[in-house]
């Protein structure tokens, strides 16, 4: 009769199809959900097992999923849960098994395959590289693969990646790493990396094309990192080819164009391909190794000269004060680098000495077509917005790391004090008499921890100093026609009891003189 009932209505959804063809998949869709459906959604969960698990124990397995005794049976649910178990990263497969129970429930059981453990790791064939340098990158990048993790095949493929990365640092952009696991037993494996380094590969030639303002030896200059083969280049490891590395010299060799008024320039993704070989080491000692070529695209542009400058958000020091900092003027070349010494250096410090410690100067140049009377050169307009911020008031100056000397040693050196307005040039001076005591290892402005609280506006200031040897101790002896045989001993300290105050000792004894000699 349901049979008679289904078709009946499949009959009619095709009949109006024809009179309003755009519901006809509504409807046939209709009739569709209609059919049966799975047959445990009705029943209950009578129990959850877990299967295959040896390291991971039930009760763990038992937190991640969500179908629970008692509760009824979701296929939906279910998926989630293997999905979850997945997440973990402990199982390379979940299978689940269901059975009618002895009280009419169901059972579901999860069947896991754990990843087995690694017991061994070792690099066939890797040589340029340290096996110690290897497990450091690793550890760097949060891999979490050593002795006795699990092995997991993405990792294991992104260890293999890092490795190669770490040889094309090294020259060998042609080398191949792959990981092999070999099972010990049916729980654990010994992961083999395996490698083929490939040739050692130098940079022959860096050339630039397109380039007229500057040769590409002039552009060469510029580099810091990556160089052509040479004597001094082959001792250095800079004529190595690095991605990073070369884009960073990119970079320099960018803002040289910017500081001759090239605001616009670009440069094209470099072409490596090969060259002659070059030699390695010392000339008539060294092989041959194989050589690159790399091109690098230019776009020059046009040459800027300063046109508009405006300056938004001062209220601290004048319109004037701050054009007379930043030392642009209209109708000159853009110099970048003046730019960046008069806004980010000066202006800053300028800034600092007034307690603006969070100021943030941001520029945009605006860059404009030549204009008739000037054909040659394009015009770069300057807007100049200050984020001033608010001024701090020091609240506490602490020392650390001083075991030894007293905080008040230190403290007389600072010319900052405790609620006083922030200075930064006084801060600087600071650093510069603490480290002419000498009773510290160096002392950067980077070992100055700088807390602000932006709803009162103080600051908290942490010195961190690093103490060296204060005392010495040395022993003399000889003689002479004159004085006889003579022993001496000379104890002298920079810092004694901590209180910066200096204290010397020189004692000589011998059988026709004495001296005793003391300083404070």
């Amino acid at each position: 009769m349901k049979q008679r009932v289904l078709a009946a209505g499949i009959a009619l959804a095709v009949a109006l199809a024809a009179l309003v063809p755009f519901t006809a998949s509504a409807l046939v869709a209709t009739a569709t959900s209609l059919g049966p459906q799975d047959p445990n959604e009705t029943k209950l969960v009578e129990k959850v097992e877990f299967t295959g698990n040896r390291r991971i124990p039930d009760d763990s397995l038992q937190l991640w999923v969500q179908t629970r005794e008692g509760e009824p049976y979701s296929a939906d649910q279910i998926r989630r849960d293997v999905r979850t178990i997945l997440a973990q990263g402990y199982f390379d497969d979940v299978k689940v098994f269901t059975e009618e129970g002895p009280r009419g429930g169901l059972i579901v059981t999860f069947d896991v395959k754990e990843y087995p453990v690694v017991l061994d790791v070792d690099y066939p064939g890797l040589k340029s590289v340290s096996a110690s340098d290897v497990a450091e990158a690793w550890r760097k990048e949060a891999l979490g693969l050593s002795k006795d993790s699990q092995y997991d095949p993405v990792k294991a493929k992104k260890a293999a990646q890092i490795i190669q990365e770490m040889l094309a640092s090294k020259g060998r952009p042609e080398a191949t790493v792959t990981p092999e696991p070999e099972n010990i037993s049916p729980t654990a494996v010994a992961l083999h990396f395996t490698t083929v380094e490939g040739p050692k590969v130098r940079v022959a030639e860096i050339e630039f094309e397109g380039n007229k303002a500057f040769s590409s030896g002039e552009l060469r200059k510029q580099m810091k990192f990556v160089k052509e083969a040479g004597l001094i280049s082959g001792l250095t490891s800079k004529d190595i080819y690095d991605k990073e590395k070369f884009e960073y010299d990119l970079q320099k060799v960018r803002f040289y164009y910017y500081d001759h008024g090239y605001m616009n320039v670009k440069f094209g993704d470099p072409i490596v391909t090969d060259s002659h070989d070059v030699r390695s080491g010392f000339p008539l000692i060294g092989g041959k190794d194989k050589g690159l070529k790399i091109v690098v695209p230019v776009e020059e542009g046009l040459i800027y000269k300063v046109g508009q400058i405006t300056i938004e958000g001062e209220t601290v020091y004048s319109e004037d004060v701050i054009r007379a900092v930043i030392g642009l003027q209209e109708g000159e070349v853009v110099k970048f680098s003046k730019i960046q010494k008069g806004v980010f250096e000066t202006l800053k410090k300028l800034y600092g000495e007034r307690g603006y410690i969070n100021f943030q100067p941001n520029f945009l140049p605006d860059l404009k077509p030549p204009a008739q009377t000037d054909p040659n050169y394009g015009i770069a307009d300057f807007a100049f917005e200050l984020d001033e911020g608010k001024s701090f008031t020091v609240r506490r100056i602490e020392f650390k790391g001083n075991t030894y000397t007293r905080d008040k040693v230190l403290r007389r050196e600072v010319l900052l004090n405790e609620q006083e307005p922030y200075n930064q040039r006084y801060l600087d001076l600071s650093l510069l008499r603490l480290n002419q005591l000498g009773y510290f290892n160096e002392i950067k402005d980077t070992d100055v921890d700088i807390r602000t609280n932006q709803r009162d506006g103080s600051v908290d200031l942490d010195f961190r100093v690093q103490e060296k040897g204060r005392q010495q101790i040395q022993f003399s002896g000889g003689a002479s026609g004159a004085g006889g045989s003579f022993i001496g001993l000379q104890y002298s300290t920079n810092n004694l009891l901590g209180y910066g105050e200096t204290l010397s000792l020189d004692i000589e004894a011998g059988n026709r003189s004495k001296q005793f000699i003391i300083g404070f």
